[in-house]
């Protein structure tokens, strides 16, 4: 049984490093997204959201804030 889990958990590990990137290179242009322009909706604070790859296309969603302190 030991043996059993041990090959398990050795075989997952293993098999989730195929699938993992494990090269990473810094965009020149970082950071890629910055947020808006002044009265802009989201010119104070951005979150990267979620890319999606959906008919051959990328497509991306992302949420921003405008904090009315003025």
């Amino acid at each position: 049984m030991k043996t059993s889990v041990f090959s398990f958990l050795l075989l997952t590990f293993f098999s989730l490093n195929l699938y993992c990137q494990v090269h990473w290179e810094k965009h020149p242009d970082n950071p890629v997204m910055v947020p808006g322009s002044a009265g802009e909706w989201d010119e104070d604070y951005i979150n990267p959201g979620s890319i999606v790859y959906y008919d051959s296309t990328y497509h991306m969603w992302y949420s921003g804030s405008w904090f009315n302190s003025r």
